[in-house]
């Protein structure tokens, strides 16, 4: 109904995030439904998706809004059953202001475009706080608007920055 994200898992299943359906897709390399997640409960604003190399874990990411504190990451399993969240709103380790998308790093690191903290989050597959980098300002590492994240094979960190018109490349670390 509105697609609005995607991610991939390392056996070619594709993770749909539908914000119009509330509910993760998931269809294999020829894209074929598999089955689906609903993410109907609690979600203000979904728009983003990731997932652990192996599938057995779905994070949804949920910008919230102004008119609330709701900005969080929640896991799932393939069978939609909530593991964990992470949030709510705010400026520490592990709460966010606005987040906007999400990867998963080959080694497992979930990483968290954390576009109104000005940083880039990352954790580990349980949701443990590992590591952030970034900060407001207009020189190399700093962001205006983060808005999108990926990575490479070698664990790079790519975060595209809507303010600055670029693309920043980061070491795994950040």
């Amino acid at each position: 109904m509105k697609p609005h994200a995607l991610a991939l898992d390392n056996e070619g299943l594709v993770y749909v995030l539908d914000s119009g359906l509330n509910r993760v897709m998931v269809f294999d390399a020829l894209g074929l439904f598999q089955y689906s997640i609903d993410i109907d409960k609690g979600f203000t604003n979904p728009v983003a998706v990731a997932v652990a190399p192996d599938g057995k874990t779905v994070f949804v990411i949920d910008r919230g809004d102004l008119a609330n504190d709701d900005h969080k990451v929640v896991a799932f399993t393939p069978d939609g059953k909530e593991k964990f969240r992470l949030g709510p709103r705010g400026p520490d380790e592990g709460k966010f202001n606005i987040p906007l998308a999400a990867t998963v790093t080959k080694d497992g690191t979930l990483l968290i475009a954390d576009s109104g903290n000005f940083r880039i989050q990352g954790f580990d597959l349980d949701g443990k706080f590992k590591f952030a980098f970034g900060r407001p300002g207009a020189e190399a590492g700093s962001f205006s608007r983060p808005r999108s994240i990926a990575t490479d094979p070698q664990g790079n960190i790519y975060v595209a920055d809507a303010g600055f018109n670029n693309v920043q490349i980061f070491s795994p670390t950040g």
